[in-house]
């Protein structure tokens, strides 16, 4: 499972040292929207969910990648506000 593994590790390279997954990772090489190029609050809990459950169903070690994992956890919660719903105005793609 060497294409799951690369992938989980791409994915996790592209995330902000801050533990955030941008939509558009690489717009800027490819002269997308800058739009594209900012937080999704949408995608942040998909990214991370699938990331744990790619891992979980291929067998790879998840201690592997715990502690960029916990980043990205702790980033989606910092997306709420104290009223328990994401703050949108975060979200780069915003139409």
């Amino acid at each position: 499972m060497p294409i799951i593994k690369e992938s989980i590790e791409v994915s996790l390279k592209e995330m902000t040292d801050d533990g955030f997954f941008i939509y558009h990772p690489h717009t800027d090489q490819v002269k997308n929207f800058p739009g594209y190029g900012g937080l999704t609050t949408y995608y942040q809990s998909r990214c991370t969910a699938f990331i744990y459950y790619a891992i979980e169903k291929s067998g790879l070690d998840l201690g592997l990648y715990q502690n960029k994992l916990e980043q990205s956890i702790l980033a989606l919660l910092s997306m709420y506000k104290q009223e328990g719903y994401k703050d949108l105005n975060l979200e780069g793609k915003k139409w």
